[in-house]
């Protein structure tokens, strides 16, 4: 019955809109050529978007390895150095959000501060519940700023 009704759901919504599960490259196609962005592309330090109002917004990957853990409180605290750029440079430094999707074991590294420049994530600080070195963490990105 459930998927009865889901794909009742779904005929009734490509009837009202033919382009209802229109790729998303067309959709920037179509934003792009009304001169909202500007320019997007992608390399291999992640994706960017620049927008017509100055507004630049980047997402990438960074894979990098806590190597020493300090001892604060009731968590461990990792300074994770990293050096993989933006794919593109921001004229000032951008706010970000970072997220770490995964770790070698069990715990994850949840994103304590972070240090930014223009150019790229310096500094991460990670905590830990636990106390580990020379782990694998992997952290999602999401940087806002500027790029006139």
């Amino acid at each position: 019955m459930a998927i009865e009704k889901l794909n009742s759901n779904i005929s009734t919504m490509t009837k009202l809109n033919p382009n209802f599960f229109q790729k998303r490259d067309n959709k920037i196609d179509e934003i792009i050529n009304e001169g909202i962005i500007q320019e997007s592309g992608s390399n291999t330090n992640g994706e960017y978007i620049k927008f017509s109002d100055g507004t630049m917004i980047c997402v990438g990957r960074l894979k990098t390895r806590i190597n020493q853990m300090s001892n604060i409180g009731s968590l461990f605290l990792a300074d994770i150095s990293n050096t993989q750029p933006f794919p593109i440079t921001f004229v000032e430094v951008p706010k970000i959000i970072l997220t770490c999707i995964t770790a070698t074991d069990c715990y994850v590294a949840f994103p304590y501060f972070c240090e930014c420049y223009k150019n790229r994530v310096a500094k991460i600080g990670a905590l830990r519940p636990t106390n580990a070195e020379n782990v694998d963490v992997t952290f999602d990105y999401i940087a806002f700023g500027f790029w006139k």
